[in-house]
């Protein structure tokens, strides 16, 4: 008896989590149909605030090179990372540096250094390097523009 009982919760609550799983699939769906510039996927252009997110990431890589972080053994730790944005009057927290090199590792910009003691460390890849260019000179260009 308490055993049918307890078999019966269990079927119910598990089709509430279907049944609400299910509600914030369709809820997704359509958010991404209504505002598809707000829905951030991994491994995609961020089209919403994206000038934000460049920036952040430039800064970054702009520090990486600039320190030097060029190969596996001559890297940087996230803690250096955040010290050479200080240096230039940016302060980021250190979850916002953690997502931003998540997102520059996924797209080859940065790899993985050898491990500094139990951290890890980052290096720019020659794309990223590529990239860094290629925003400054964007850059230039605008400014003959005006």
């Amino acid at each position: 008896m308490v055993k049918d009982r307890l078999v019966n919760d269990l079927l119910n609550r598990q089709s509430y989590f279907i049944m609400e799983n299910f509600i914030c699939q369709i809820i997704t769906g359509v958010l991404r149909v209504v505002f598809p510039t707000l829905y951030i996927r991994k491994n995609k252009k961020i089209e919403y605030g994206r000038m934000v997110y460049l920036r952040t990431k430039y800064e970054i890589l702009n520090v990486l090179y600039q320190m030097g972080a060029k190969s596996k053994l001559v890297a940087a730790t996230q803690k250096m990372i955040k010290e050479g944005l200080l240096e230039v009057d940016i302060d980021y927290t250190d979850k916002t540096i953690y997502k931003h090199l998540r997102e520059l590792l996924d797209l080859g910009y940065v790899k993985y250094g050898m491990n500094q003691l139990n951290a890890k460390t980052y290096y720019i890849t020659a794309k990223g390097v590529e990239w860094v260019k290629a925003m400054e000179a964007e850059e230039v260009e605008e400014q003959e523009e005006e």
